[in-house]
């Protein structure tokens, strides 16, 4: 039951890495596993994962904010475009394989330690994993383009884009909010299948 949970990424990793081609990004992907076993690993011996829910949206979103969705993100992806010297159309090039990588261990051990019994239901197992590689390649297209438009100077659709990103970013959030405070199942799968569309409207929108 679990491995879609555990070879989706990597596979589409495999995947990404086929077709570009670049064997430049074997560096990049082996920073995205090790951030995130290391960041596994302090979370493991450290940290208490045992959760009780709270019936609050906002403690709920805030929560898988900080452990699955934007702020890792921002921090592994921030850190990487700081540290690195590569120029910053490589950097933004690096964002999906490295995202990946990082995801391909973050997201099995936050279903596995927070999920309170061996019985995974069908969100966690199957509809959070696309969830997150959407978003992912979402914000990887939109990073693209923010960068065409800011070399370009367009300041409005910079604008627009980072509002795009942020919305993009935090919206599983809410998903995951819905989802362990029960809301309609029917509301929360069709939100969540028009969120896994959302890299081919990007690249559907940005070729007209």
């Amino acid at each position: 039951m679990l491995l879609f949970l555990f070879f989706l990424f990597p596979v589409s990793l495999t995947a990404y890495c086929i077709y570009k081609k670049q064997a430049e990004l074997f560096i990049t992907i082996l920073i995205g596993f090790l951030a995130a076993t290391l960041v596994c690993a302090i979370n493991f011996f450290f940290n208490f994962t045992h959760r009780v829910v709270p019936y609050s949206f906002g403690l709920n979103f805030l929560y898988y904010m900080e452990k699955v969705g934007l702020i890792p993100v921002l921090v592994m992806y921030g850190i990487f475009f700081l540290v690195t010297k590569d120029d910053v159309e490589r950097k933004v090039d690096y964002f999906i394989p490295l995202m990946l990588a990082y995801y391909s261990v973050l997201l099995p051990y936050n279903v596995v330690t927070l999920c309170e019994s061996t019985h995974y239901s069908g969100f966690l197992i199957f509809i959070k994993p696309l969830i997150y590689l959407s978003m992912l390649y979402s914000a990887g297209l939109l990073l693209r383009h923010l960068y065409a438009f800011a070399k370009e100077k367009k300041v409005s659709f910079v604008t627009v884009i980072i509002c795009l990103l942020l919305l993009l970013l935090l919206f599983p959030s809410v998903l995951e909010t819905m989802y362990v405070m029960n809301y309609s199942s029917l509301l929360l799968y069709f939100l969540s299948f028009l969120y896994c569309l959302l890299p081919g409207l990007i690249l559907f929108v940005f070729k007209q």
